[in-house]
C-alpha cells in the first residue's frame, strides 16, 4: 500500500492492490493506525493515503470473483491511537462485525480458528476463498489467525542492512537460509509456515536493496533470488515477501508453491 508514498525511504511497491492480486501476490503486509475511531494504512508515522476499509473490500471483491484463491495478511498495529476513544482491537471488531459495508465480506472471508490459538496452520484447502490472518496485535492466544510470535510461523526478517555491500550479503545468505528452511521443512512436513523477507532497509533504501545499484555494479536482493531459483536450488519456498516485485521472481516463486 506504499506506491502513493513519495519518500523513498519508505516506498516498498509500484503497484496498487488489485495489480498486485492479479500479479499473483497472495501475501499482503498491513500497518495500520487508529485515527479518530477508523483504521487508516501507515508505514511507520506516514499515512499511505488508504483506509482499512478500502483494503478489505478490494480483497474481498477479488475473492468473490476468484474462489478459488486464499490470501495471507499480516496486520500490525503501527502506531498508538490518535484522537480516539477505543483501542485498537475494538475497531478491528467493529469492521468485522459492525460496518455495514466490510462486516458482511468479513463473515464471509475472513477464516476463523475454531478455538483462540490455533495449534495447526490450515490447509490450502480449508483458505480458499479466505483471507488467513497473522494477527500482529492483541493479545495471545490469537482469535482471528495465527500469532504473528506463534511457533507456527518461521519468519525470516532481517530487515537492517547497513550498507549494499558486506550488509546486503549478509541479508542475501539469510535468505537463503529461510528459503532452504522453508524447503526443508516441506519435506519432513513440520506444520510450519515459512515467511521469508527479501524486503529490508535502514539505512539502504527499501528500491536499493530490491534492486542494487543503477549501474547494475551491485545486484540487489531480488535479482538475486530469482538467479538462485533459476538454478534449481532450494525447493518449496513458503511465503515470500517481496518489495518492488517483479513478474519474472513472482513467477519463479509460485512455480515452487
Amino acid at each position: 500500500m506504499t506506491y502513493t508514498i513519495t519518500s523513498n525511504i519508505l516506498q516498498c511497491q509500484n503497484h496498487h492492490l488489485t495489480t498486485q492480486l492479479h500479479a499473483g501476490i497472495r501475501y499482503f503486509d498491513l500497518r495500520a493506525r487508529l485515527n479518530n475511531n477508523t483504521l487508516f494504512i501507515y508505514h511507520e508515522d506516514t499515512f499511505t493515503g488508504f483506509r482499512y476499509t478500502s483494503v478489505l473490500l478490494t480483497l474481498f471483491n477479488f475473492l468473490e470473483t476468484n474462489p478459488g484463491e486464499a490470501i495471507l495478511m499480516r496486520l500490525k498495529e503501527e502506531a498508538p491511537p490518535i484522537n480516539s476513544t477505543i483501542d485498537f482491537l475494538t475497531a478491528f471488531n467493529n469492521y468485522r462485525l459492525a460496518d455495514p459495508t466490510t462486516s458482511p465480506g468479513s463473515a464471509k472471508h475472513l477464516w476463523l480458528p475454531e478455538t483462540p490459538g490455533p495449534t495447526t496452520v490450515p490447509t490450502l484447502g480449508a483458505i480458499r476463498g479466505k483471507i488467513l490472518l497473522l494477527q500482529n496485535f492483541g493479545p495471545d492466544p490469537a482469535q482471528y489467525g495465527i500469532k504473528w510470535e506463534s511457533p507456527l510461523l518461521s519468519i525470516e526478517d532481517s530487515w537492517a542492512v547497513p550498507d549494499l555491500y558486506g550488509g546486503l550479503d549478509a541479508k542475501f545468505e539469510a535468505v537463503v537460509a529461510g528459503l532452504e528452511n522453508a524447503g526443508n521443512g516441506k519435506g519432513k512436513r513440520d506444520g510450519v509456515l515459512y515467511l521469508t523477507h527479501l524486503s529490508a532497509s535502514d539505512p539502504v533504501l527499501p528500491i536499493e536493496v530490491a534492486a542494487g545499484t543503477r549501474n547494475g555494479s551491485i545486484v540487489g536482493i531480488n535479482d538475486r533470488t530469482g538467479y538462485w531459483l533459476r538454478d534449481g536450488n532450494g525447493d518449496a519456498t513458503g511465503v515470500v515477501i517481496i518489495d518492488f516485485p517483479g513478474r519474472e521472481l513472482v513467477r519463479r516463486v509460485l512455480d515452487r508453491n
